[in-house]
């Protein structure tokens, strides 16, 4: 193994929760709404998903980490009634009480299908064996053989074979965890989410995002989140489902389960990298990749998808865009969005480290456009509005660039390959392009909701709104009021790959005519939602592509050149497949607040250090 990676598991920087309560007025000037926190609990490795307990936070994130491991000691881990209240717990507590009173919402990770071996349960099993009092917790084949011993016979299942991370026992039928580790999760659940347990859930956490969803029985999930529904009936509970979730819907996963959602990867991240990122599709299929699996999902699902690009579990989107392409790929239908032997440079040396050029930066730039304008709720991972860049796992955990900080030129390849010696620093064009995206959201219902009822109404009744091309004086907000923004809903923001470039990198916003002359070209149309057009919006279009930047409308079908509009005609009976119907999320679909969760941008993994990929207040 080079280099690096050697030794980087064993590292840790010093992140802490005093570093992100001392970095919320950053993600407040950055518009986010939620923070997504990769897990928080006590945990042997850098990552955290080998957890040793759920009802503590680790003792290194806090001021006193000896003086918590001590009150720990003195706890039955079983018996809520004994748990303490760590230094580490209470600045967590504070954290949350300071992020709400930023109007921020915490979202925490939850790993219930395996744990550490440095977990309580697990630690006690391995010295007591079939005498362990929880002897029934983990999915255990053998037991050790006292009368052999030169030998251990000691076996047990570990989540995808990995014997660091034993899986916990699923009841006999296989419908439920056991009911010990199921009763301990749900005793932590409640920790977190009602702190002082006086039914108010206001200082606790506001949602959860569930690891590896689909390997724990559906059962469990109906009762955990019915148990979260009591506690906390806004709450928002998001699955990692990598694959079509709607088939998990129909194993009972949301309907049944209680979901609010779905990570999308499937219906969105994967779509993401095949056409904007790699160009390997045509618009056609892009358009399918979306509708399909969207169209699976009720509104009030809709509007909650967890929309990524890039996470803790894949490259950096900047480094997707340094390694486009279109040929060749191991896992099509994913277009090798996370494949380690193509993502990896531990398994790929060849996979480009370097940082992106100022032609990829528009890309990436394009590509959070659409994020920001599509269905659902757009996630942001830690540091790619900052400019950062990396490959797979640990590459996309590097500590992350403040604007106070200065840092080493990044010249090191792991394998000692050549590269560029790429300067490392706070991107401010870059973060300004994030920042006002998101205001633009934030300031406009029609991105976050889908259509205005006003819209839906005209549209339904056949007379002029903007879905039929009504005349331009329907302003949102009230009529005749000519500088007011135009309401028309986003039908295509992108054309075929192949039309138009801009240095060397293929120019998906190209639309076929402008002043320039160009020959009219129709293209498929997209589904995206509905967008307010103004001045706002074309400096932030300009900022996506300087010299063409163009948005298709519905209705009169404006095309925004970067200097002028010029009218077009939409394609005959164009108008939204599937917009949303209804008033809005109800129960499990209503996250965060009653504009549904489709109003907030939520930001991956914010200022912890578990891997020493985040450096809060450092």
């Amino acid at each position: 193994m080079g280099g690096v990676y050697g030794s980087v598991y064993d590292r840790r920087y010093g992140g802490d929760l005093q570093g992100v309560i001392g970095r919320l007025p950053y993600l407040n000037s950055l518009g986010v709404t939620a923070l997504y926190f990769n897990p928080v609990f006590s945990a042997r490795s850098l990552h955290k998903y080998d957890g040793s307990s759920y009802h503590h936070i680790d003792p290194n994130f806090g001021p006193d980490p000896s003086g918590d491991r001590q009150l720990i000691a003195q706890e039955d881990p079983t018996n809520p009634s004994t748990w303490r209240t760590t230094a580490a717990d209470s600045l967590f507590f504070a954290l949350v009480e300071k992020a709400h009173a930023r109007d921020l919402r915490v979202i925490i990770d939850g790993v219930f299908n395996h744990t550490g071996r440095d977990f309580f349960a697990f630690a006690d099993l391995v010295e007591d064996q079939a005498e362990s009092r929880y002897a029934d917790w983990y999915a255990v084949s053998s037991f050790d053989d006292p009368a052999m011993s030169d030998t251990s016979e000691f076996d047990y299942t570990g989540w995808w074979g990995v014997a660091s991370l034993p899986e916990f026992a699923n009841n006999e039928a296989g419908t439920n965890l056991q009911s010990g580790p199921k009763q301990y999760i749900l005793d932590a659940t409640e920790r977190w989410m009602d702190p002082n347990g006086n039914g108010d859930p206001s200082d606790g956490v506001d949602g959860w995002r569930l690891d590896v969803a689909e390997e724990v029985p559906v059962g469990f999930w109906q009762e955990w989140n019915a148990h979260v529904r009591d506690l906390s009936p806004a709450a928002y509970t998001v699955p990692e489902v990598w694959e079509d979730a709607s088939g998990y819907l129909e194993k009972g996963g949301f309907e049944k389960g209680g979901f609010s959602a779905t990570m999308n990867y499937h219906g969105f991240a994967c779509p993401v990298k095949g056409f904007l990122v790699d160009r390997a599709i045509e618009l056609s299929r892009f358009a399918e990749l979306l509708r399909e699996p969207r169209a699976a999902y009720p509104p009030r699902v809709r509007r909650g998808l967890q929309n990524l690009i890039g996470s803790h579990d894949t490259p950096r989107l900047a480094t997707m865009v340094v390694n486009r392409a279109d040929t060749g790929y191991a896992q099509p239908e994913r277009f090798d969005y996370d494949n380690g032997a193509i993502v990896d440079v531990r398994q790929n040396p060849d996979y480009k480290v370097r940082a992106p050029t100022a032609s990829e930066r528009r890309l990436q730039r394009l590509a959070v456009l659409f994020q920001m304008t599509y269905v659902g709720a757009p996630m942001v991972y830690h540091g790619d509005e900052a400019g950062m860049w990396g490959a797979y796992d640990p590459d996309d955990r590097k500590p992350m660039v403040w604007p106070d900080k200065t840092c080493d030129v990044e010249d090191n390849h792991p394998y000692g390959h050549d590269r560029p010696a790429d300067p490392v620093a706070f991107n401010d064009d870059l973060f300004a392009t994030y920042r006002d995206l998101i205001a633009l959201r934030r300031d406009h219902e029609a991105l976050r909701r889908g259509p205005t009822p006003a819209g839906r109404d005209r549209t339904a009744s056949g007379g002029p709104g903007p879905h039929r091309g009504g005349p331009a004086s329907r302003y949102v907000g009230g009529r005749g009021k000519k500088k007011a923004p135009r309401f028309r809903y986003v039908r295509s923001c992108l054309s075929a790959p192949g039309h138009g470039s801009q240095d060397g990198v293929e120019d998906p916003l190209h639309v076929g005519t402008h002043r320039g002359g160009e020959r009219h070209r129709r293209v498929p149309y997209l589904e995206t939602g509905p967008v307010l057009l103004g001045h706002r919006q074309e400096r932030l279009l300009r900022q996506v592509h300087p010299s063409r930047a163009h948005l298709v409308l519905a209705g009169t079908a404006d095309v925004l050149d970067g200097k002028s509009l010029v009218p077009q005609r939409k394609p005959d009976g164009v108008r939204p497949a599937d917009a949303d119907e209804g008033e809005g999320p109800a129960g499990a679909g209503r996250a965060f607040d009653a504009d549904g969760p489709g109003r907030h941008v939520v930001v991956q993994d914010v200022g912890r250090n578990r891997e020493g990929h985040f450096l809060p207040g450092i």
